[in-house]
């Protein structure tokens, strides 16, 4: 199955497109200063617990195989 020219620049077009907003977001976030922005979280995130287990969700509890 070949594939057009046409299908083939669309493609081209729309990961040059990309290109361009991912360097356009670095720019900005880059430009702007680092205040008001630390390294790590103030709060920390919850983890998701399986409501019908003591384990967290995605984790095996000890003594358990990972199927």
């Amino acid at each position: 199955m070949a594939t057009s020219k046409h299908a083939f620049d669309q493609v081209k077009n729309i990961l040059a497109k990309l290109d361009r907003s991912i360097d356009d977001v670095r720019a900005r976030r880059l430009a702007t200063p680092a205040a008001g922005r630390s390294a790590t979280p103030t709060q920390a995130i919850p983890r998701m617990r399986d409501p019908g287990s003591d384990t967290e969700l995605g984790r095996s509890a000890p003594g358990q195989s990972v199927p």
